[in-house]
């Protein structure tokens, strides 16, 4: 916090606990099966993960949590999880590490 002479906030900085989500897949597991087979096998199991990973950031006091889409998946994969109840965040995303 910023004060002024007498001691009065003149500027604050806040921050929020938020996580970010980064799936990790191991295709291999759903190459035996068909396009078909696979994909509805691999959603059952990321719509699984997700209720999971929800719950442990509710327990931990979390309630948002970000996914950075690289471009050449955005297309295909970010319709996918806003289906799971994810919205796109059009505002322009910086990071400081820390």
């Amino acid at each position: 916090m910023l004060l002024r002479e007498d001691g009065l906030p003149v500027m604050a900085a806040l921050g929020r606990l938020t996580s970010e989500a980064f799936l990790l897949i191991d295709r291999s597991y759903f190459a035996p099966l068909t396009a078909a087979q696979g994909g509805r096998r691999a959603m059952r199991g990321l719509l699984a993960l997700a209720e999971r990973a929800c719950e442990e950031a509710r327990r931990m006091g979390i309630d948002s949590c970000h996914a950075w889409l690289a471009p050449e998946i955005a297309a295909r994969f970010g319709p996918q999880i806003a289906r799971m109840g994810w919205a796109r965040h059009d505002w322009p995303t910086y990071v400081k590490f820390v």
